[in-house]
């Protein structure tokens, strides 16, 4: 099953991006590097690859590729692999389509799209896509053998699940609340990194304090105390930070991913739905022809009107088997492909899950540690007998102890 979901057959780079030409012939060109994929590899390989060109014996391929080569590119695989769920590709930009941080997002968004493409189970053998990456012959058999036969049931195939037409009823209003609880769940993910972040601020501004009320000739005696204070809060304001800034990256990012997924879901029912209206069509068409041959039927004037009309409608009978079988064969892979996409969601949020909270769980262990390695470093001060006496508290033994030795004297 882990095998039809996903073919680990190539893997693809989308690197620098350059913009070439002058004035209003400006455009943009995205370096990408395709290898076979090797277990254990780093996970960055591209780069090195594209910078040295790949590692001895190794079989790579580069190109480079504007963005609107990409959007031609999915149009393509959407016409040929109806009913496949084509990872979904940000929209142009007309207004700073230069902008440097505009083009490194776009740079990732095409990443997320080859990723899913090239391990796709029913586009990784496609030729549309082999000839847009320009990969050699070990890479095109490589991702042709690996690839599963049969990822489309027939028709003559027992459905799983049932019938796919009944499965697909609900699709629609499952995806509008999927889009609707991601979105309201990375807006409170935002919300907790951003009181996150503001409390990694609050522990800087807390280091930096302590430091400078320590400095002061008068808090002398504080100074040990208050710089342990400070180097703590400072590391716990590093340990934050990064772990507000891990958690964006890890969760935020499968939601943002699966979002755009859910709309690429959304696009692949409105097709099917144009395409069982252009059905319905047809079937009036045809039964309103049904009506008219049968009305000029025995009639000596309307027989060449009748030889006509039943030419007309075989073709058009043929034209709606075809397309009957052009949509039961987009409703089984839509079928196959939900069975798929949720697999993968589930299998990726909670890799995610399970990532975020092994990583929390190691901050919190080092802010634990951090506040008890604080503590213990702590020593009473002297002042702490005075103050007992003041207050009537009995001192601690190690302040009793060190009451008894004599006080130093201060250096004039």
């Amino acid at each position: 099953e882990a095998e039809v979901l996903e073919v680990a057959a190539v893997r693809v780079h989308v690197g620098d991006f350059a913009i070439e030409g002058y004035g209003p012939m400006r455009y943009t060109r995205y370096a990408i590097v395709s290898e076979l994929e090797r277990p254990g590899a780093a996970a960055g390989w591209g780069a090195a690859a594209a910078d040295a060109g790949g590692a001895a014996g190794a079989v790579t391929a580069s190109c480079k590729r504007r963005f609107s080569e990409f959007l031609k590119l999915r149009e393509d695989l959407l016409e040929a692999f109806p009913g496949v769920i084509v990872p979904p590709l940000p929209e142009k930009q007309s207004v700073g389509r230069f902008d440097p941080e505009l083009l490194d997002k776009r740079r990732e968004a095409l990443q997320a799209f080859l990723h899913r493409s090239v391990r796709h189970p029913a586009l990784c053998a496609s030729r549309i896509l082999a000839d847009f990456l320009q990969w050699p012959g070990p890479l095109r058999e490589r991702a042709a053998v690996l690839a599963p036969e049969g990822y489309v049931p027939g028709p003559d195939a027992l459905p799983r699940g049932g019938d796919p037409a009944d499965r697909l009823k609900a699709v629609p209003t499952d995806v509008a609340q999927f889009d609707a609880q991601a979105r309201r769940l990375r807006e409170v993910l935002r919300r907790a990194r951003a009181r996150e972040v503001e409390r990694a601020v609050d522990l800087m501004e807390l280091a930096q304090s302590c430091s400078a009320f320590g400095q002061s000739e008068f808090n002398y005696a504080l100074r040990p105390a208050l710089s342990r204070v400070s180097a703590a809060s400072h590391a716990l304001s590093t340990l934050v930070r990064a772990q507000a800034e891990a958690d964006q990256r890890s969760l935020l990012k499968v939601l943002r991913e699966y979002s755009h997924l859910a709309g690429a879901v959304a696009e692949q029912c409105r097709r099917r739905d144009a395409q069982g209206k252009a059905l319905e069509q047809l079937a009036a068409e045809i039964r309103a022809a049904e009506g008219q041959a049968s009305r000029s039927a025995g009639k000596a004037s309307g027989e060449r009107k009748a030889d006509d009309i039943r030419s007309k409608l075989e073709e058009a009978r043929a034209r709606h088997r075809e397309l009957a079988a052009q949509a039961g064969a987009r409703a089984r892979t839509l079928a196959v492909e939900m069975d798929r996409f949720h697999a993968l969601k589930a299998a990726e949020f909670k890799a995610q899950l399970l990532q975020l909270a092994s990583d929390n769980a190691a901050t919190s262990a080092k802010v634990t540690e951090q506040w008890v390695t604080l503590m213990h470093g702590a020593r009473p001060c002297r002042c702490w007998v005075r103050l007992a006496c003041a207050t009537h508290e009995p001192a601690p033994p190690r302040a009793r102890a060190q009451s008894l030795r004599p006080w130093p004297r201060r250096r004039p």
